[in-house]
């Protein structure tokens, strides 16, 4: 499995925050297993996404699924066949510089862009669990190259 992992999914697999079936959350501790054990996690070399993993994350204790993938990534994001870094590069006022201008993206969350940008320019899939603007996107970010993977089907609501 090779990805880049919307944060909601590892948050979802340690039963945190919100409403999901447990089907849902077998599902993303499923994904997340099988990226730890064989996969590569994609993410952006500027680090933006690790530090948004480390804001909704725990990197001590007793981790759970999530955490562990947390874990995970730090430790190997230097080993390529572990961790694939792929630059996307932000303005001074935060903006992600590669995110595709189409106008039918407008409106998608900035805090996803560098996500988004990062399984474009990689040809990876974004693994997402419960954000509903991936769902509400779907269209124009495959019509953009970025292919998303909704682990629990159609969820409605605003997620992470």
């Amino acid at each position: 499995m090779k990805g880049a992992v919307d944060t909601n999914v590892p948050i979802v697999a340690n039963g945190r925050d919100g409403i999901y079936s447990p089907e849902c959350r077998k599902a993303c501790i499923k994904a997340l297993t099988e990226m730890v054990r064989n996969g590569v996690a994609v993410l952006d070399s500027g680090r933006h996404m690790l530090k948004e993993y480390r804001t909704h994350l725990n990197q001590d204790g007793q981790p759970g699924v999530g955490d562990q993938f947390y874990q995970h990534v730090p430790r190997n994001f230097a080993n390529p066949r572990r961790v694939r870094q792929v630059d996307a590069p932000c303005d001074p006022d935060g903006h992600v510089i590669d995110f595709p201008k189409d106008p039918a993206l407008a409106s998608f969350d900035p805090s996803d862009r560098v996500c988004a940008t990062v399984a474009m320019k990689s040809g990876a899939p974004v693994l997402n669990a419960v954000d509903s603007d991936w769902w509400d996107h779907d269209v124009a970010l495959k019509r953009n190259g970025i292919d998303v993977v909704f682990l629990c089907g159609r969820v409605p609501g605003k997620g992470r």
